[in-house]
């Protein structure tokens, strides 16, 4: 049986999470694609989040100006666990002029 999660991007991620074999009660890794305007701040947003226990990848956008960080964390994969996640990392990248575009996840699926 499928959780109820909401109607909305991170509800429907989840519900496809599930529905493809994973365990939404035991922890995953979840990535958040921080964009930012410039290699220097990306580096120096990097910086900040690795110290809050995130895995981090840098990389430049292909078709503008852009970089972003890729923010890893493995972590429970609730509703409002991703959501106040979001929230943080846009919070943080705001005073640098950036947001926290999306998550993802390959979930926790056995092989």
């Amino acid at each position: 049986m499928l959780p109820d999660y909401p109607n909305d991007a991170t509800g429907n991620n989840l519900s496809r999470l599930k529905a493809a074999g994973s365990d939404m009660k035991s922890p995953m890794v979840i990535e958040f694609q921080v964009v930012l305007p410039s290699e220097a701040v990306a580096k120096k947003f990097d910086d900040s989040v690795k110290q809050r226990g995130f895995t981090t990848a840098i990389r430049k956008h292909d078709n503008d100006s852009n970089w972003e960080v890729a923010c890893s964390k493995e972590m429970l994969p609730t509703h409002a666990g991703i959501l106040g996640l979001q929230n943080e990392l846009s919070q943080s990248a705001k005073p640098l002029g950036g947001y926290c575009n999306t998550w993802g996840s390959f979930g926790n699926k056995p092989v």
